[in-house]
Order: C-alpha cells, then sequence, then structure tokens
C-alpha cells in the first residue's frame, strides 16, 4: 500500500518541460526577470540599428536620384552656407531615407517586445496586418505631401516675392520644410488606425 504524497512532495514531482511548469489547468510560462528584458530589447534594438543603417547606406549610394526627386517641386538650385554644408545635407538626406525605410522593422521589434503584455485575442497575424496598414498609410501621407502639399505651398509663398525680395533658399532650410510637410501628412495619415 502507497503512503499518500504530501501537498509540498506533490509539487515537486511536477514535471518541467523547456522552462514550463505543467500545471492541472495548463502549461504556463514562468515569468522573465528583469535581465532577460534587457537582453530582448538590446537585441531588438540591433536589428533596428542594422535595418537603419543598410538602409542609410542604401539611401547614400542613390542620394542623386533622391536629391533631384526633392529638389523637383522647387524648380530651383539650391545653396550652402558652410564649408560643410553639402556633406551635412548629402547626411541626412541619407539618415531619413535609412529611417524611413527601416520603419516597418521598428514597428515590428516595438510589437513582438510588447506582445507578452498584449492581450491573448491580438495575434501575429493581427500585429502583421497593423505594420502593414501603417507602413501603406504612412507611404499615401508622404505621397500627398510631397505631390500636393509642397508644390501648393510653394507657389503660395513665392507668391510674397518681388524686385525688393527675392529667395535664396538654403538646401538645410528647404530639406527641413520638406521633412516637416512629409512626417506631418504621414502621422494625420495613421489617424485611422488609432481610431480602429
Amino acid at each position: 500500500m502507497k503512503s499518500p504524497k504530501t501537498p509540498s512532495q506533490s509539487r515537486v514531482s511536477k514535471p518541467v518541460i523547456e522552462g514550463k511548469i505543467k500545471t492541472g489547468v495548463g502549461v504556463k510560462s514562468e515569468p522573465q526577470t528583469f535581465k532577460h528584458h534587457v537582453q530582448e530589447l538590446r537585441r531588438r534594438i540591433s536589428w533596428v540599428v542594422l535595418a537603419v543603417g543598410v538602409s542609410g547606406v542604401l539611401g547614400y549610394y542613390f542620394r542623386l536620384p533622391i536629391i533631384g526627386v526633392l529638389q523637383h517641386p522647387l524648380k530651383e538650385p539650391l545653396f550652402y552656407s558652410s564649408p560643410a554644408g553639402s556633406f551635412n545635407f548629402v547626411i541626412k538626406v541619407a539618415s531619413i531615407i535609412g529611417i524611413f525605410v527601416a520603419l516597418p522593422v521598428l514597428v515590428y521589434q516595438i510589437l513582438r517586445f510588447i506582445e507578452p503584455a498584449l492581450p491573448k485575442r491580438i495575434k501575429t497575424s493581427t500585429m502583421t496586418k497593423l505594420i502593414i496598414s501603417s507602413f501603406g498609410l504612412a507611404s499615401l501621407g508622404v505621397a500627398f505631401g510631397f505631390f500636393i502639399m509642397i508644390p501648393t505651398s510653394l507657389d503660395f509663398f513665392s507668391g510674397f516675392a518681388n524686385n525688393q525680395i527675392k529667395p535664396l533658399i538654403s538646401a538645410m532650410e528647404y530639406l527641413n520644410f520638406v521633412l516637416n510637410t512629409l512626417i506631418t501628412f504621414a502621422v494625420i495619415f495613421q489617424i485611422p488606425l488609432f481610431v480602429l
């Protein structure tokens, strides 16, 4: 005749499978420590930095056609007023391209990092749809800002020029104007996702 197990013995005898404790209800993961969270965050940041770096190198390689596209709405040459002005302009253009192209990777890594804290009804397929939708809406916002708002704004502002006041637009000021416009409309076009 077997002796009945005490509660402490029954707790010890529960099988542990690959870091997961099997209970009577189901399989439940052990909570991660702070060190595990930091390691996970470091790994995901490394992927984002790698994606931005690779995209930035591609942006630098294709800098001439990209600058030509950016300059097209202005229809005038750009100037710089410091010795390193052209270098700073090119590096900033390459960095912006790198960040924009790597944006899906950034959003994906953020969602994967916070996934354990999300409700169970939010599945990976839902997150994938959110990433694709966000990038698509941001692209539509950028296209709307570049092809409609920037030319319209430039025509409006140039209407105030005359013989006494003539524009001499620097490359960095023009890039900041274009960048602010594109970011504004990329964010505005995210409103449907925020509402959803």
